[in-house]
């Protein structure tokens, strides 16, 4: 799958199942996945940039975790977010 422009807002993946979703990208991911009812579990091969909401998220990347914490507030969620890990990364 080919995207233009590595921006996370220009790939989505939007589920309302309660099946699992596994993905494994083969380099850099830029993207957001909504599965609020969904267990995601997602391996990339580099660097994850972007956001995912699910009921539970399994996420083991071969790179760096960037979040757009700004993203959050376009999502509009009865359920509590919860940060289980997270490092801030900048660069000075």
């Amino acid at each position: 799958m080919i995207v233009n422009a590595p921006i996370p807002s220009n790939f989505q993946i939007f589920s309302s199942s309660t099946e699992t979703i596994n993905w494994q990208p083969s380099q850099d991911f830029y993207g957001t996945i909504y599965a609020p009812n969904a267990t995601v579990n997602m391996q990339p091969n580099g660097d994850f940039y972007g956001m995912i909401w699910a009921d539970l998220v399994d996420i083991q990347p071969n790179g760096v975790i960037y979040v757009d914490m700004d993203a959050i507030d376009s999502l509009d969620s009865e359920r509590d977010i919860e940060k289980v890990s997270w490092r801030r990364v900048l660069d000075e």
